[in-house]
């Protein structure tokens, strides 16, 4: 059967995650796999052991050879009554692609706030699916002149931009991350910073925009990207230091930031 008639590309039953794979894992590969679990056991997916589900990733990625591969690794349902029943199984897609050389993205990105529904009161907040309004804010935020978007939910609350997660740092001198409560996915890239250096995962206020020194966009294909500004607001330069640490845990830059 074409993997276009899947029920879950049909309902909408299926969650993923994305990340870089040269000849091997990432060091941030075992919470790839335990979001994936997480996330299909919110939605109602069979839940796949964790040996079968690494088995059956691994024998999708051993075909493809040793390249930088970006790899968007999908669990969707399939089979049993469409929408009346819990699916009969799930079935492991991987999509992949050969990734971007490595870049050292000196640029930077502009952000522009985004009002969306997402939030908390969600039942599915923060698990990873696809999801049309992503794309629908990033073309708002494109057609404001921005590169980006930041998305704001219904309270206030900063969540992340489309396809990463927010890491802010504040006047204070603390790192933040906009908390999962607000809607905001469980980054693999800011749980494995966490582990290594105080990060305060917590509710941002969209006023609270005004003591942002810096920011970070961090997510599994390209690490961390410096944000120029947010709402036209200029910010300082992201610390380099932090922003390599992240890029070399997912193996987005074959050469050194500078």
């Amino acid at each position: 059967m074409p993997d276009a008639l899947l029920r879950g590309d049909r309902s909408g039953e299926c969650v993923f995650t994305t990340l870089l794979w040269q000849g091997g894992a990432p060091p941030t590969w075992h919470l790839h796999l335990q979001r994936l679990r997480r996330d299909a056991a919110r939605v109602g997916l069979p839940v796949p052991s964790d040996d079968d589900l690494e088995n059956r990733i691994h024998d999708a990625i051993s075909r493809l050879g040793d390249q930088r591969l970006r790899l968007r690794i999908e669990l969707v349902a399939d089979g049993g009554s469409h929408l009346l029943g819990p699916p009969a199984e799930t079935v492991v897609r991987v999509v992949a692609a050969v990734a971007d050389e490595p870049t050292q993205d000196k640029a930077g990105v502009r952000l522009a706030t985004v009002a969306t529904s997402c939030g908390a009161g969600h039942p599915l907040a923060g698990c990873k699916r696809p999801d049309a309004m992503l794309w629908w804010a990033r073309h708002a935020a494109r057609a404001a002149g921005a590169d980006d978007a930041l998305l704001v939910c219904q309270r206030g609350h900063l969540v992340e931009a489309p396809t990463a997660a927010l890491l802010l740092a504040m006047d204070d001198g603390q790192w933040v991350v906009p908390g999962t409560a607000c809607g905001a996915v469980d980054s693999t890239t800011v749980a494995w910073l966490s582990a290594r250096r105080p990060v305060s995962r917590r509710t941002v206020e969209r006023t609270e925009l005004t003591q942002v020194r810096s920011a970070l966009l961090c997510n599994a294909v390209w690490g961390a990207r410096s944000v120029l500004s947010i709402d036209e607001r200029a910010l300082a330069p992201a610390d380099a230091a932090l922003r390599q640490s992240l890029c070399d845990a997912v193996g987005a830059f074959a050469v050194r930031v500078r």
